[in-house]
């Protein structure tokens, strides 16, 4: 296939939010064909705002199901965006009443 204009890439790009496997179908040409074309036309930054779009979308959609309650949406959102609230996900490496696990280990060598 002969390389699209500029403007038609970038279009392309954007509709298809930066995902270079849809942009190839689109033109029925290989991914590497695509970055090559992308690079041609130093529109890499094109396709970073194709993405950035879709996760302005993602972000809207996990709001709405954080105002409507969605338990499962909240608590990821709180695990990755709350750390500076405390909301962050911990191993304990004590036992009950902050005790530790194990004192010392004790080592017996038998001889044969």
């Amino acid at each position: 296939m002969k390389q699209p204009t500029k403007e038609i890439l970038e279009e392309v790009i954007i509709k298809s939010y930066g995902n270079i496997t849809t942009i190839a179908r689109s033109f029925d040409v290989s991914r590497t064909t695509i970055m090559n074309w992308v690079n041609a036309y130093d529109i890499n930054h094109v396709v970073q705002q194709g993405r950035d779009h879709l996760l302005d979308i993602a972000e809207d959609v996990m709001a709405r199901k954080i105002k409507e309650g969605d338990t499962a949406t909240l608590i990821f959102f709180l695990k990755t965006q709350g750390k500076k609230r405390g909301y962050i996900e911990r191993q304990e490496l004590t036992g009950s009443d902050d005790k530790p696990l194990f004192s010392g280990v004790e080592v017996t060598i038998k001889k044969p």
